[in-house]
């Protein structure tokens, strides 16, 4: 085969993880989750999610603006430094979550830093999409105030919509794997764990 051709099978489509691997994992995560300390510390852990994403994005993509505008590093323009800010804030702490049950740490602690994980990928996501969607021919003649004010429109919007998708899909699924028995019907439990997995990605 070609080298491009080659390089093109081996290689490993983004779309592909989002659409197919990335729903199972997160439904997962969810299902086992530990509800009681995940809810009761949920104001918190929206706080380190929504507020700290969004401060930390603040500062990754103004200190990457500046020191591009100081020749200091590659120079980006101003939506693209806040982009890149927002991706780059959406952290993933694996180590520390493994260090945490290897020392048995406090499950108040735990759960906040296994909460900030789940959520602040998606913050990070829907913050991206305003950034670059507030870049459009459609806001060039939109005043700054005006660019800020719809920005934050649209991230809550999609952020709590998805939520509430999540939410809807989560109390049908359970509804239904409570009161029907799917014991003796294992390829009917299949299928509808597929459909409860994917069908919020689809809405």
């Amino acid at each position: 085969l070609p080298e491009a051709e080659t390089k093109r099978i081996e290689s490993f489509s983004p779309t592909a993880f989002f659409l197919v691997l990335l729903p199972p994992i997160i439904f997962e995560s969810g299902y086992n989750l530990h509800k009681g300390n995940f809810f009761q510390n949920i104001g918190s852990i929206l706080v380190f999610a929504i507020l700290g994403t969004a401060i930390s994005a603040i500062i990754v993509g103004g200190g990457v603006y500046l020191l591009g505008l100081a020749d200091i590093v590659y120079k980006l323009n101003f939506v693209e430094s806040f982009a890149f800010g927002s991706l780059i804030s959406a952290v993933d702490p694996v180590a520390t979550l493994a260090i945490f049950q290897a020392l048995d740490v406090d499950p108040v602690l735990n759960m906040l830093v296994f909460g900030e994980s789940i959520l602040n990928d998606a913050v990070a996501i829907v913050l991206t999409t305003t950034i670059i969607e507030s870049a459009g021919a459609e806001y060039a003649d939109v005043g700054v105030a005006s660019q800020i004010g719809s920005g934050f429109l649209r991230f809550f919007a999609v952020f709590f919509g998805s939520a509430g998708i999540g939410c809807l899909v989560a109390l049908i699924s359970s509804l239904v794997l409570k009161h029907i028995d799917l014991y003796t019907n294992p390829s009917l439990e299949f299928a509808l764990m597929l459909c409860f997995v994917y069908s919020p990605y689809a809405l």
